[in-house]
């Protein structure tokens, strides 16, 4: 709304299929601001963190108790900067080795068009660090050749301390999650919740599945009231809202516990209700020691909550 509306000479809001507002941009922003916010169409006024007021635990209210209490005596205030593992970057004095280190990493496609140029960072648990740069800057090139997707020069890119080469992709999963730009390229299953719990069984028949263990069952539940999914569990995932189709992508990896989760783009196309969802679980998933490299063109809606930055531009950093 704040980015496109006010070009138009008329804005037509609707609010579970109901016209709730009508009339030019400016006179609605100016009238109804409150009430644009409340509909996620306007961001949270700065200060007001998404799902906590300052000095909360981001942790919401509905957490299962035995997820509630991996976070019992560290609170962190949703931005804050996680106080579970400091390190040299971002201000933080080092106590752990780094998750991932990123080295003198060059990559060029077939062809000589070379994508990323002496590459060097490093990502601790705990972190959440935004990917930021112009289309074609190389953050996805990046992203992939940590998953393995892409081949990575040998010594370029080390998973705790071991060298990625030749480290297959089904490894690195059960480590790293991954978040597709495109949610579609991830669905696998009929409807919600099969595509949630597919990473459990990894597709086996229903006869061979094992059943869900009952904090299995609570993060499930969990997750899809975050994402707002709830209701939706005999849903075919293409039928969802784009905006609800990357929160289900998002919620299909965080149901495994993993170190690292990388997002790519994930708050592409949402509201700003759908945005302050992806913010609440990220902060859950850091309370919980694992770490989020985040690509994202919205840096000012996320750097509050980032312990640190890296910016590409034409392959370089």
């Amino acid at each position: 709304f704040d980015d496109v509306a006010r070009a138009a000479q008329r804005v037509i809001v609707l609010d579970g299929g109901t016209v709730v507002l009508d009339g030019p941009p400016e006179e609605l922003l100016h009238r109804c601001g409150e009430q644009l916010v409340q509909l996620g169409l306007l961001p949270r006024p700065a200060g007001e963190a998404a799902g906590a007021s300052a000095g909360d635990n981001p942790v919401p209210a509905a957490t299962p108790p035995q997820l509630a209490a991996r976070h019992a005596g560290k609170p962190i205030a949703a931005g804050a900067m996680p106080a579970a593992v400091p390190h040299a970057e971002g201000g933080r004095e080092s106590a752990a080795s780094p998750l991932l280190e990123v080295d003198s990493l060059t990559f060029a496609y077939p062809g000589g068009r070379e994508a990323l140029y002496d590459i060097h960072a490093n990502i601790y648990p705990g972190d959440w660090v935004l990917l930021t740069g112009e289309n074609g800057s190389g953050k996805t090139t990046l992203s992939r050749l940590i998953m393995g997707l892409l081949p990575a020069p040998a010594g370029s890119i080390r998973w705790q301390g071991e060298d990625t080469k030749g480290m297959a992709v089904y490894r690195r999963a059960e480590m790293i999650g991954y978040v597709f730009q495109q949610p579609e390229y991830m669905f696998t299953a009929p409807n919600v919740w099969e595509e949630l719990i597919y990473s459990l069984h990894g597709g086996l028949p229903m006869k061979k599945r094992p059943e869900l263990s009952a904090s299995q069952q609570q993060r499930a539940r969990f997750l899809l009231e975050k994402a707002g999914l709830a209701d939706r569990l005999q849903m075919s995932p293409y039928l969802l809202s784009q905006g609800e189709k990357r929160l289900l992508s998002i919620i299909s990896q965080l149901m495994l516990e993993r170190s690292l989760y990388i997002l790519d783009e994930p708050t592409s196309g949402m509201d700003y209700a759908a945005i302050d969802k992806v913010i609440e679980l990220c902060h859950f998933v850091i309370g919980e020691g694992s770490a989020i490299l985040m690509i994202t063109h919205d840096p000012e809606l996320m750097k509050k909550h980032a312990t640190s930055f890296i910016h590409l531009k034409s392959g370089k950093k």
